[in-house]
């Protein structure tokens, strides 16, 4: 009885359906539960939950092959995001070492202009501009007609006996209307003296004319050097009304003398803060800053540096009022007149605009 019961196994799954789906002819005794014939409404049920498993089997088969792909699709995802991840670590290297190059070249760059702007102006030494001669009295003989007009207005001691102009012309702007801005004429000179001379004697003069056209003579320089000493205007017209007595260097570097100390100033907005410092006149609030002018320091070869103020006595050292490298211009205050302004940030004459002061396309003469 017990070895009938330890062999005794439990019907399978697919037993348990044949015992439903076989006919009830087909069946033995045993075939249901009660003995009897299974009912027709069984069969179509077992029929239909056999036709979904079969379509349910058929799904998850889709489902797995769907997800082999995602899969797929993720690992070529994550090898592509792993070499992209690659490529951005070597650009940022990359990057690192273009930005020190570049620093390296706005460097030198810096320097090689510096030094173009240096070796330009040297080029202009001999150089002189003639502001307010009316348009067209040259008659093509620029040369010939300031070598003239030079020698009638000079005295014939201060001129050495080998003076000549080279070569001189109009600034090389368009030809103003009648009645408009006359343009600048630029000469080169062939004796650096004779050029000395010129420049001092036009200080001296109170009222340089030319047929009742007043003629103003600066120096050449290059436009940059040009707007960087516009830029003191507003200083020097103060220090004017102060009546202190100033220098304005070259290229654009301010000296100004007080109490019998030189005070030196690299930038505009340095001398307008001393001045505020000093109590001596300016207005307490920022500079206004001339259009055009960089914001920079001296223009030296080697480079920028700090803008530093310095201060001296003049005690021991005689005043070199006619330093024309240095293009000094002064203002006695123990003197009841004024000298001429010596650069190109001077008085203009009426109806003069910005290129009457030499700062639209000026060649190099020489």
């Amino acid at each position: 009885m017990g070895r009938d019961k330890a062999n005794k196994q439990p019907p399978s799954s697919q037993q348990k359906i044949d015992q439903f789906t076989t006919p009830a002819g087909q069946r033995g005794e045993g075939d249901t539960a009660s003995g009897g014939p299974a009912p027709d409404g069984v069969s179509a049920i077992l029929q239909a939950i056999q036709a979904s498993q079969s379509a349910v089997e058929t799904k998850i088969g889709e489902v797995r092959e769907d997800v082999g792909l995602v899969r797929q699709d993720l690992r070529n995802a994550v090898s592509r995001i792993t070499e992209v991840e690659t490529r951005v670590s070597q650009t940022e290297n990359d990057l690192a070492d273009l930005r020190s190059k570049v620093a390296q070249l706005q460097t030198r760059t810096g320097e090689l202009h510096r030094r173009a702007e240096d070796a330009e102006n040297r080029s202009r030494r001999n150089n002189l501009r003639f502001i307010g001669f009316p348009e067209g009295v040259e008659d093509g003989e620029a040369s010939e007609f300031l070598e003239r007009w030079i020698k009638a207005w000079m005295p014939d001691q201060s001129l050495s006996p080998w003076f000549a102009i080279e070569r001189a012309h109009r600034a090389l702007a368009p030809r103003p209307p009648p009645g408009g801005p006359k343009r600048p004429m630029i000469a080169r000179f062939f004796n650096f003296k004779d050029r000395d001379n010129i420049l001092k004697e036009a200080r001296r003069s109170e009222d340089l004319q030319w047929e009742n056209h007043k003629i103003l003579i600066f120096p050449d320089y290059t436009r940059e050097v040009q707007i960087r000493r516009r830029s003191y205007e507003h200083v020097k017209q103060k220090l004017r009304a102060m009546q202190l007595s100033y220098m304005l260097l070259f290229p654009a570097r301010l000296k100004v003398l007080l109490a019998g100390r030189a005070n030196f100033f690299e930038t505009p907005e340095e001398a307008w803060d001393w001045l505020t410092e000093e109590g001596i006149g300016a207005p307490r609030g920022p500079l206004e800053h001339t259009e055009g002018a960089p914001r920079v320091g001296p223009l030296t070869p080697g480079g920028p540096r700090r803008s530093r103020r310095r201060t001296r006595s003049r005690r021991g050292r005689p005043k070199d009022t006619n330093n024309l490298d240095n293009n000094e211009e002064i203002r006695d205050s123990g003197s009841q007149t004024e000298k001429k302004p010596t650069d190109p940030s001077g008085p203009q004459i009426p109806g003069q605009t910005a290129d009457d002061n030499g700062l639209s396309q000026s060649p190099v003469l020489g």
